[in-house]
């Protein structure tokens, strides 16, 4: 064998052990099933795709929970030296090939979270018996041009702020979300509602939705019902055209058990640890974008990025409740 020859065998020897060194809890996640999904948006005209949509998007999703989330940012991230042999070797993607490609995720986020979110109900992070929990949150902007944006009341907080509304669906058991979509007011109505809990029953089914007062809404728990699922949520008395003396809904709707009804819906307090990790470790207290599309992408990133985390956390045989072990 010729010195040349030994020294190559040597470099792929030595690559093959810096990849498993500096090896990332989401490069064993395992996302495939995307590629058809992406094909649909590569670019038909300019430049010829150089990169894997499917190593692209888990580049980001990697950056994301690194705290790395505009173009800028995730473009030097992969240029670190270890990045660049997990995925590329040799060029790393430019900030221009990052901005296009969140431009593409634009048209499919929604598309490629319910895709996830599906898989990872056939590895039982999903399961219909365990409640989902429903809730809103703030998704504040610090861009006071944003021409999508608006003053919104958190009462939660008893203060204003400028951005958006998320509603999320998360599990009471993993803490990981399975639907979720981004709104002009942080108050939701029932149409949006509907949409979402539509979502999340598509996609991993349930037997119990539990939600606070706000969505005591008759439409969303008409449409429940049509997926054999109980929406229990605390009785709103503005929601009626005389005082009721009950504590939920449900009382009538169902003539449930007021000791069943009071000891699931405690519950529902879950969803405050789930959504706050989610903001905390995924990127939604950091908007870079303006405008409701982009503003949307990264909401849908920061859900997805959450969910891959717990994926990861799970191959590891950890509690997926846990984004600081893996």
């Amino acid at each position: 064998m010729s010195f040349t020859a030994l020294l190559s065998r040597g470099k792929k020897k030595l690559i093959k052990i810096a990849k498993r060194i500096c090896k990332h809890p989401l490069e064993d996640v395992k996302l495939s099933f995307l590629k058809k999904l992406f094909k649909k948006v590569e670019k038909k005209r300019g430049k010829p795709i150089t990169y894997d949509r499917t190593k692209l998007f888990k580049l980001v999703c990697e950056a994301y929970s690194e705290g790395k989330r505009s173009a800028y940012a995730i473009a030097r991230y992969a240029k670190k030296t270890f990045i660049k042999l997990r995925y590329w070797v040799t060029k790393s993607p430019s900030h221009d090939t990052i901005s296009d490609f969140l431009n593409e995720l634009e048209e499919i986020i929604d598309d490629v979270f319910n895709l996830i979110v599906k898989s990872t109900k056939k590895i039982r992070l999903f399961k219909t018996y365990v409640p989902k929990l429903v809730d809103t949150t703030d998704v504040e902007t610090k861009f006071k041009t944003d021409p999508d944006a608006q003053w919104n009341k958190d009462t939660s907080k008893n203060r204003w702020y400028w951005g958006y509304g998320g509603l999320i669906i998360t599990d009471a058991e993993t803490h990981l979300p399975c639907a979720g979509k981004l709104t002009y007011s942080k108050k939701t109505n029932a149409y949006e509602s509907m949409e979402v809990i539509g979502q999340a029953l598509e996609n991993v089914k349930a037997d119990v939705i539990i939600g606070d007062s706000e969505f005591d809404m008759q439409p969303p728990i008409n449409y429940t019902e049509k997926y054999n699922t109980l929406l229990i949520t605390p009785y709103n008395p503005r929601n009626s055209k005389q005082e009721l003396p009950i504590k939920y809904r449900n009382q009538i709707t169902h003539n449930l058990n007021y000791e069943w009804l009071d000891n699931t819906y405690k519950e529902r307090i879950e969803i405050e640890h789930s959504i706050g990790t989610i903001k905390e470790n995924s990127g939604l207290l950091q908007i870079h974008v303006k405008s409701y599309k982009k503003v949307h992408t990264h909401f849908m990133l920061t859900l997805t990025t959450r969910l891959l985390n717990g994926i990861a956390t799970h191959q590891k045989n950890l509690n997926p409740r846990k984004v600081t072990m893996i």
